[in-house]
């Protein structure tokens, strides 16, 4: 686990750890699979040698308790290693022997995943297209036989990478539709989908699609900024078409919101409030406290902080926006259970989970208005304030 999430010296270290138990207790069938560990832990570090070193000695422990299976596993190891050491002929020998071994003890994912490395190598090293093609097709029809959704979509991948490199770009993006609909919680895979993606469109011309899928990618990598990538990257009028299509609210209000804030420096602010407004009629609609208040406290502020000369009319709107967020987020903490985990997050960021600093905000427009326009603005915003305040009223969260 720690591999896949590219913490490889902290697996290596645990792997090591792991071997010296199992040596010491004289255990064979742990220490062949720690050194299994360790040399694929190597091979996502960079390192062939090493991984090379620990695959054998793998390998003899298998083969000492006529472990074929795990020797069979082994090979594509050793493969792997080889191929990285530029010895092409040597790892296509080891497929070639992993294949029969998986074969002869019936063991066909092994088989698909040799079939899929043999058949990538001699694509793009051995100059053996059509013999390389087969063994792709071989192996997806294995992955989709044993209903393996990451080994299909991994294979449909290497199968649009070599589409691409025969400049087959409609075939390329067809693989890829179809890998990316296998691989829904695959997030490492989804990423190298989505940047192969942007490389096919790009290689198309369609530069705005290609641009898309490489968002789509960095919101993979970077899942707490992924609104921002969405914002940069999406379409969002088609998204929010496709929203109102399905009846999925909470995505209507979410993209919405993305239409207001490209209007929010706009020389008219009637746009952006309208927006932002219909979103806001969605989140209540919905009963979600949480985000109508955190949404409500945004405008609010954004209005009364950061536009203060293009809003002189429309202040009492601002502090009423920003009011009722406050209400409903104290609603909110009241009525929502408090977890073990907020509780550790209050006491490390205590700021985040108060509005004390709203207070001194209020203060900074109050100074920034003067008193008597903020106080007009206040008493005037008491409209807003009931409206918003009345919406949710006989509902419960």
């Amino acid at each position: 686990m720690l591999s896949a999430k590219g913490q490889g010296q902290q697996a290596e270290f645990l792997f090591e750890c792991g071997l010296e138990l199992a040596r010491e207790q004289l255990n064979q069938k742990t220490e062949g699979e720690c050194l299994y560990s360790l040399s694929h832990t190597a091979i996502l570090l960079g390192d062939p040698h090493r991984a090379l070193i620990r695959a054998e000695q793998a390998r003899e422990i298998f083969r000492a308790r006529t472990d074929c299976i795990g020797e069979a596993s082994v090979a594509t190891l050793l493969a792997a290693a080889h191929t990285l050491l530029g010895h092409f002929k040597q790892a296509e020998k080891l497929h070639q022997s992993g294949i029969l071994l998986a074969r002869a003890w019936q063991v066909p994912l092994i088989e698909a995943a040799h079939l899929a490395n043999l058949g990538i190598l001699r694509t793009r090293e051995l100059a053996q297209q059509e013999q390389g093609l087969a063994d792709l097709y071989r192996a997806l029809a294995l992955f989709q036989e044993q209903a393996d959704a990451e080994g299909a979509a991994q294979t449909l991948k290497l199968l649009a990478s070599v589409a691409l490199g025969r400049q087959q770009q409609e075939e390329a993006l067809e693989y890829l539709q179809q890998a990316l609909g296998l691989a829904p919680g695959l997030k490492g895979l989804r990423v190298r989908i989505h940047f192969l993606l942007g490389e096919v469109y790009a290689s198309l011309g369609l530069k705005e699609e290609s641009l898309r899928h490489r968002g789509r990618a960095f919101a993979c990598l970077f899942p707490s900024k992924a609104s921002l990538f969405e914002m940069l990257f999406e379409d969002h009028e088609v998204a929010l078409a496709e929203a109102r299509a399905r009846g999925d609210k909470r995505e209507e209000a979410g993209q919405l919101l993305f239409l207001a804030r490209r209007q929010a420096d706009a020389p008219d602010l009637r746009g952006y409030l309208a927006l932002f407004e219909q979103a806001l009629a969605l989140y209540r609609e919905l009963g979600d406290l949480e985000r109508l208040s955190a949404q409500l406290v945004e405008l609010g502020r954004g209005l009364a902080l950061f536009r203060p000369g293009r809003v002189r009319d429309k202040r009492a709107r601002a502090l009423g926006y920003w009011r009722a967020g406050r209400a409903f987020r104290r609603q909110y903490e009241e009525n929502r259970e408090i977890t073990e985990l907020d509780r550790v997050f209050s006491f490390l960021y205590p700021a985040s989970l108060s509005n004390n600093d709203e207070e001194e905000e209020f203060q900074r427009a109050l100074v920034r208005w003067g008193e008597k326009a903020f106080q007009r603005a206040w008493r005037a915003s008491e409209e807003y304030y009931t409206t918003y305040m009345a919406s949710l009223a006989p509902r419960k969260q």
